[in-house]
């Protein structure tokens, strides 16, 4: 582990999305946030009409992720580093999901996951495509807890 100043730059990094805005249309499993708020430079955000949403480490560290989603039925969770960009949730590979919840009409549900991330990994709110409300409820939520 890493001591000093970069550390306590690293632990004041995360990234908060809020109000979901539909998905990529390319990658059409990953969701798309209206807003952002970015603090630190551990983590990098991406938000595109074709790609959905990105959060890049650029450094080793270990990220705790809470994705809460919810107003709609549908499955929902979080991603490392996959590149089933259009293949539901619940059917990626297991080795790079981290968490797949079910919510329904009406309802909210989270997901949370402490994940160990390499400089590079990328890190994604990965669901099964169906519609869901674009309420400020809908939220994903990444914080640097550690640095390797």
């Amino acid at each position: 582990m890493k001591t000093g100043k970069l550390l306590q730059q690293a632990l004041g990094s995360q990234i908060f999305l809020d109000t979901g805005n539909g998905y990529g249309s390319t990658n059409n499993k990953i969701r798309r946030f209206t807003n952002s708020t970015i603090t630190g430079t551990v983590l990098t955000y991406a938000d595109s009409a074709a790609n959905g949403m990105t959060i890049t480490a650029s450094v080793a560290c270990i990220v705790a992720v809470t994705y809460i989603e919810g107003n709609a039925t549908g499955r929902f969770g979080i991603s490392k580093n996959n590149n089933e960009l259009t293949t539901a949730v619940q059917s990626i590979a297991g080795d790079s999901r981290y968490g797949n919840q079910q919510v329904y009409s009406g309802d909210f549900a989270t997901v949370s996951a402490t994940i160990v991330c390499a400089a590079g990994d990328v890190i994604r709110a990965h669901t099964d495509g169906a519609a869901q409300a674009a309420s400020a409820q809908n939220n994903f939520r990444a914080i640097v807890i550690a640095l390797l």
